[in-house]
């Protein structure tokens, strides 16, 4: 039964309305049930879903700006700021592998100064080596390195042709991409029943998989730095958080993760097994 809410009803001090009284505290009970959002939610509000027939609660959430490019014919990097609410059409963006004469000493430099974004990688190491570290950043999210065949080992980045530093993957200008609305204010309904999604990551057999790319069931808005949690469970043994890694990213439009098989430097991947069954369990923090 779809409700009806009045907000500042009744007056200070001014005579009740049976009616009306009645209606408010009827969409009260039941959360505010229908089949779209109560156009009167504030933050806290509750929502009962009558299509999905699970219950919501409104939070004002941003998403976080992305981009996503191909580093050649094999290596794909896909990339958000940290946080959310940034308008990524303000952003530019270069995206390069550069030679030691320029990082000399320095296996990548990403840096965000002002509204320019420099994501640049030193070609003597390998995607593989950037993939299976950890990178913290206070503006810019853990970069996402894949491959269509799963395969980062052994891959080396477009040879840099002679006579020249480095190669640029971006054009001139690029920017961010934004999910709209993108304001961290925007009141949004979270799901409080499906807080949690299970996805099958393991790998066929007889590969030699390094990392597996999954559509990730989750909204981006909700993809936000620490909001997500990860459990890899392989062959009914929960693995190492140090193990693994899984990052969320967009790309054509959609949310993905990806799951790294991390070695034990912390800097290097390993080929999953696979004879052992793997499921990734990603836990919202609603």
């Amino acid at each position: 039964m779809s409700q009806s809410f009045t907000p500042n009803y009744p007056p200070t001090n001014g005579a009740a309305v049976s009616a009306t009284e009645r209606a408010n505290w009827a969409a009260l009970l039941s959360n505010n049930a229908g089949a779209s959002l109560p156009t009167y939610g504030v933050e806290g509000t509750t929502w009962y879903d009558t299509g999905s027939r699970q219950l919501h609660v409104l939070k004002p959430y941003g998403s976080k700006a992305f981009g996503q490019w191909a580093m050649g014919a094999t290596i794909n990097l896909a990339a958000a700021l940290t946080g959310s609410g940034q308008d990524g059409s303000t952003y530019s963006v270069l995206v390069r592998v550069r030679t030691n004469a320029i990082m000399s000493g320095a296996d990548r430099s990403w840096t965000l100064i002002g509204s320019a974004l420099d994501l640049d990688f030193n070609v003597t190491y390998p995607p593989a080596y950037f993939a299976g570290r950890t990178w913290a950043d206070a503006n810019i999210g853990e970069p996402v390195l894949w491959t269509a065949d799963g395969k980062l080992i052994g891959k080396g980045w477009d040879s840099i042709p002679v006579g020249h530093d480095d190669n640029v993957y971006t054009g001139s200008p690029a920017v961010l991409d934004n999910v709209v609305p993108f304001l961290p204010t925007t009141l949004r309904a979270v799901n409080v029943e499906e807080h949690q999604v299970v996805l099958d990551a393991s790998t066929p057999p007889s590969s030699v998989l390094d990392h597996v790319v999954l559509a990730l069931p989750i909204a981006w808005w909700e993809v936000q730095d620490g909001k997500l949690d990860f459990d890899l469970v392989e062959s009914g043994v929960h693995r190492p958080a140090a193990t693994f890694k899984a990052v969320p990213f967009m790309w054509s439009g959609s949310p993905y993760i990806v799951v790294y098989n991390r070695g034990a430097d912390g800097q290097t991947l390993l080929p999953f097994d696979p004879s052992r069954p793997r499921r990734l369990t990603v836990t919202k923090k609603v």
